[in-house]
């Protein structure tokens, strides 16, 4: 299921990318397909971060959970390097777990455009 802010990342995403495909649906689908991978990567992180925050009652979920976050910023990492875009990552369950830092400057966080745009999970 989309949400509007799902649906506005998407937006911010395609003018960011500015992807060379011409055909408009193929970029289209290229985009969605790239902002798919970041939601997916930030409610994997959003998730790591809540059992965190409740702490631990098993040591190997701890362990099992600093793998996950270890691989999951670097393919986070790997994506923001070949789009060009910066990485903020948030460790409060509060709020964005990933923020990227888009050229064009836009941004969705009280911190402005230094904070980044926050990636709706």
């Amino acid at each position: 299921m989309t949400t509007t802010e799902q649906h506005a990342f998407i937006g911010v995403l395609a003018e960011a990318i500015g992807t060379d495909v011409p055909d408009a649906f193929d970029q289209y689908r290229e985009t969605v397909r790239v902002a798919n991978q970041f939601m997916k990567l930030a409610r994997t992180l959003e998730r790591i971060n809540v059992r965190e925050c409740n702490g631990y009652h098993i040591e190997a979920q701890r362990l099992t959970d600093e793998q996950g976050r270890a691989r999951t910023e670097a393919r986070l990492k790997d994506l923001c390097r070949h789009y060009g875009f910066g990485l903020n990552l948030g460790g409060d369950p509060r709020g964005y777990a990933v923020k990227l830092i888009l050229p064009t400057g836009r941004y969705n966080t009280f911190g402005g455009k230094e904070e980044g745009y926050g990636v709706p999970t």
